[in-house]
């Protein structure tokens, strides 16, 4: 992936993929159904068959979220989406969205990536550390104890469930 074209591997060569030129990307993300997810510019974005097109973001009481950057995307072990704006976060989830804002204890919003564990723990990198969600709560890793650097650049979930973190 690039900021704005990715390609894929497919039949033992490379393919690109359609996407706008005028959108970025920030992360890939695919569901158990192989239903494509991107983190752009333009929102959140599923790949469909004709292209890719924003998803409405409605929360329970019918507010439509108006997410425009969205900076990470991701698929827990569960199958929920998830994403991360400057806003806060959402998880999709059977009963529709949920929302994450500093009022549920969510800690920072400058977020840069999201990773899934295997024991359905998230992971977000921000500007200013690691946030951990456990199902329940949020957990901050902030400073030099956790992180040599708070600027988050990309985080992945090892088979193990450690959480690795690139740092700036």
């Amino acid at each position: 992936v690039s900021t704005n074209r990715w390609h894929r591997w497919e039949s033992g060569k490379w393919t690109r993929e359609p996407w706008p030129e005028s959108w970025t990307i920030s992360q890939l993300a695919v569901t158990h159904e192989e239903t494509w997810w991107a983190a752009s510019s333009h929102g959140l974005v599923r790949r469909t068959a004709s292209g890719w097109e924003p998803e409405a973001i409605i929360d329970a009481g019918d507010r439509a979220w108006a997410v425009r950057s969205v900076r990470g995307v991701a698929v827990d072990a569960s199958g929920q989406l998830w994403f991360a704006s400057k806003a806060g976060v959402g998880c999709r989830t059977s009963k529709g969205w949920r929302f994450f804002e500093g009022k549920d204890g969510l800690p920072w919003n400058e977020f840069t990536r999201i990773a899934a564990g295997r024991d359905g723990e998230v992971w977000f990198g921000t500007t200013r550390g690691a946030i951990r969600w456990d199902g329940r709560e949020f957990h901050y890793r902030q400073g030099p104890r956790w992180l040599p650097h708070d600027e988050i650049i990309d985080v992945a979930v090892d088979r193990d469930g450690t959480a690795w973190f690139a740092t700036k």
